[in-house]
């Protein structure tokens, strides 16, 4: 696994691509306490108002707060809104 990851980044940087896009990972966007943008998931495994749990390509990301809510879900991108206390991945 780590040749292809090696391969992927070499390929990224060759084509001054971003590495995520080669890659296959998640990039995190968050502003604030309050708005957390995740691309390249992989679904909501969990989701409760003080915890969401997405599943991102090499395992998973959770997110906890207080009040939190899935403002927008596509299949590229989720919005999380509420007071971010913390983003934690996951094995």
């Amino acid at each position: 696994m780590a040749g292809k990851r090696d391969l992927r980044s070499k390929v990224a940087s060759f084509f001054e691509l971003p590495g995520d896009v080669i890659m296959d990972v998640a990039r995190i966007s968050l502003v604030g306490d309050l708005e957390l943008l995740i691309e390249n998931h992989r679904g909501v495994a969990e989701y409760r108002q003080d915890r969401v749990v997405l599943g991102v390509p090499r395992g998973k990301v959770a997110i906890t707060g207080d009040a939190l809510s899935i403002s927008s879900i596509s299949p590229d991108q989720v919005l999380i809104l509420g007071k971010i206390r913390s983003v934690q991945y996951l094995d």
